[in-house]
């Protein structure tokens, strides 16, 4: 693995070419690591000297002999690997000569990626709102959610992006389907999680808004033969009963009822409450089903007696 050390004067610079640099480094499939990030040259020097970095990224402005001897030793030290490197790998000076004009223009690309890199990231500054920005940082750069908030400066506008993450976050988890121990399965629908469908219960204009048939949450039994689902009809929402037809061969709707979210206060209630709606409507199916099976068996009894006689 090649450790790769990085020193500025600048530390935060440092930090944001950092992960430019890691990112870079898993894109080209590198056995690479950064290993340190530091604006301490003797920390630099002391890593150089014990062997714990293979290539230094060097930007520093040595303005005293103290830090130009500093300076001095990180030159020997880098002229001294490449010696030894030139020494075991039998490269000859014409080799090594082309070696560094390579490098030359490997250095020229580098230098225009990081040039392309900032521009394109003062552009997200520049034309994107705080959310926008979150999204790109989170979806395209890897960034955690703690990183993304400490990259806004304001207050109010880190406790916003803390909030929408959070979000995000709860609609990515709502999105997962929820096994119970009894086989039956939940699951959100339409992008909807708990505390967007409980705000939407409490704001009557957007509920009336919401467009008739919306769907906002399925649990169904094992065999996928009976399910509820909350949906949105006119100003308020309704647990849907469905069941399968086995003559039609699709689900049919059997009842529905309109579903109360005041004393709600989880996703854990809702599905226990939507467990237990479904689970009764199953008794009163099943009691329906054999309720007919009776009655078929009754008349099938009374019409044999009606042809004997």
């Amino acid at each position: 693995m090649i450790k790769i050390g990085m020193c500025d004067d600048n530390l935060n610079s440092i930090k944001i070419a950092s992960k430019l640099l890691e990112s870079e480094t898993i894109e080209q499939n590198l056995d690479a690591e950064i290993s340190i990030i530091s604006s301490n040259q003797k920390e630099i020097y002391d890593a150089i000297y014990e062997g714990k970095i293979d290539i230094l990224f060097l930007d520093i402005d040595f303005k005293n002999k103290k830090t130009n001897d500093i300076k001095d030793k990180i030159i020997s030290s880098v002229n001294d690997k490449a010696f030894d490197l030139i020494k075991e790998y039998q490269i000859s000076s014409d080799e090594y000569l082309e070696l560094l004009e390579q490098n030359k223009d490997y250095k020229r690309l580098e230098e225009r990626k990081q040039r392309m890199a900032d521009d394109r990231y003062n552009m997200i500054w520049d034309s994107c709102s705080p959310k926008e920005i979150a999204d790109i940082l989170r979806g395209h750069y890897d960034y955690s959610d703690q990183e993304i908030i400490d990259e806004f400066e304001d207050e109010e506008t880190k406790e916003d992006i803390k909030k929408y993450l959070e979000e995000l976050k709860e609609i990515e988890e709502a999105s997962k389907n929820v096994v119970l121990d009894n086989g039956y399965t939940f699951v959100f629908e339409n992008e909807y999680c708990f505390s967007k469908l409980k705000s939407l219960y409490e704001d009557n204009q957007r509920l009336s808004r919401t467009p008739d048939g919306r769907e906002f949450a399925t649990i169904t039994n094992s065999d996928v033969t009976k399910e509820a689902f909350l949906v949105n009809y006119g100003e308020d929402i309704e647990i849907v009963y469905n069941f399968y037809n086995k003559s039609s061969k699709e689900m049919e709707s059997y009842e529905n009822e309109l579903f109360v979210m005041s004393n709600i206060n989880s996703k854990e209630e809702l599905i226990e409450k939507m467990k237990e709606k479904l689970e009764h409507f199953e008794e009163k199916y099943n009691k329906l089903e054999q309720d007919e099976k009776n009655m078929e068996v009754q008349w099938i009894g009374e019409l044999y007696e009606f042809w004997l006689h």
